[in-house]
């Protein structure tokens, strides 16, 4: 089994993977609407940030998909950069969002780009069109609940001038925000309202793996693929998430390669179960069972899977998915 993963250090990316759909929110329409400079633009707000939006599951996908890309439209040409950059992406089964932010996002979202330190995250953008922001990383949806976005950076050096906006929600801090947050990229709360960003989600049906949002000490949780080509498996374990391990056909695995990623690969059951296999139906199921220990209350556990075809190559890979365990 170790010796599949070994193929991380020969993979090299050769392609777009093809089946590729989008939706976008509240329309279809990046040159029409109103304009709002949050959060990219200059004019307003500093140079460091924390917002999220909300896009509503009567508006997306009836079935679980893996989204591979996420767009805006902005009001105007230019680049933004920053030198700490984030958009992370999580469920929620709420009805609108609130103003504090882990309510909305949770402890573990998917982080879909993850940029910290030089050179920083650079993005040039022309006006009035889907403008992708280039995910790193995919985030798979479930098919039943809202999905929220959430951008947050540190260090603006450069932005355009606006974005265009529709009846979407959104919450924001930053700089201006009353009462001033001390840094507006790890806000506890901030503001809301109707006036978010216009966004498309470009998404595949294929390989799509889903896990609990949380874990109880002693229990167990599950991990499913769905959606699969027909092949081998193989389904990790990581404590964190990790630049994105590049393999052919336009795979992307964005675990972080760490103790437990090696443990889910090589220990096997009763922790890790079904954690390798042959696809059934298009899908794989998986079980990782928790230890009692009060130390691990808190701790975020991300899973992400591949297929393999008959030569023991690697022809899909999922998203990247995380669980919380809790008391």
């Amino acid at each position: 089994m170790r010796r599949i993963f070994t193929l991380i250090s020969l993979a090299v990316c050769v392609g777009a993977a093809a089946g590729q759909a989008t939706v976008c929110y509240p329309d279809n329409q990046p040159n029409a609407g109103g304009f709002n400079s949050f959060p990219f633009g200059t004019n307003f707000g500093g140079t460091n940030w924390r917002y999220q939006l909300r896009i509503p599951a009567s508006a997306l996908p009836n079935g679980p998909v893996r989204v591979t890309e996420v767009a805006f439209a902005p009001g105007g040409n230019g680049t933004f950069a920053a030198g700490d950059f984030q958009l992370r992406a999580a469920h929620t089964a709420a009805a609108s969002l609130s103003t504090c932010f882990f309510q909305n996002i949770g402890q573990c979202p998917t982080e879909l780009i993850s940029v910290q330190g030089r050179p920083g995250f650079s993005w040039n953008v022309t006006a009035n069109t889907w403008d992708p922001i280039g995910t790193q990383c995919d985030f798979g949806y479930d098919g039943q609940r809202s999905i929220v976005l959430e951008i947050r950076y540190r260090n603006r050096s450069s932005g355009f001038i606006s974005s265009r906006i529709g009846n979407v929600e959104r919450t924001w801090a930053n700089d201006s925000t009353a009462p001033a947050a001390l840094d507006p990229y790890s806000a506890v709360c901030g503001q809301a309202d109707n006036s978010g960003m216009k966004v498309c989600l470009t998404y595949e049906k294929d390989t799509v793996l889903l896990a609990s949002d949380t874990v109880s000490l002693g229990g167990a949780f599950s991990i499913q693929m769905v959606n699969c080509p027909t092949g081998p498996y193989r389904i990790a374990a990581s404590f964190d998430q990790g630049p994105p391990i590049v393999f052919a056909k336009g795979c992307r695995l964005c675990l972080q390669v760490d103790g437990l990623f090696w443990a889910s690969l090589l220990v096997g059951p009763p922790m890790f179960a079904g954690y390798s296999g042959t696809i059934q139906n298009g899908t794989a199921n998986a079980r990782m069972s928790i230890p009692t220990q009060t130390l691990l209350v808190g701790v975020c556990l991300f899973h992400g899977g591949v297929v393999l075809d008959r030569a023991g190559q690697i022809q899909a890979c999922s998203n990247t998915a995380g669980t919380v365990i809790v008391p």
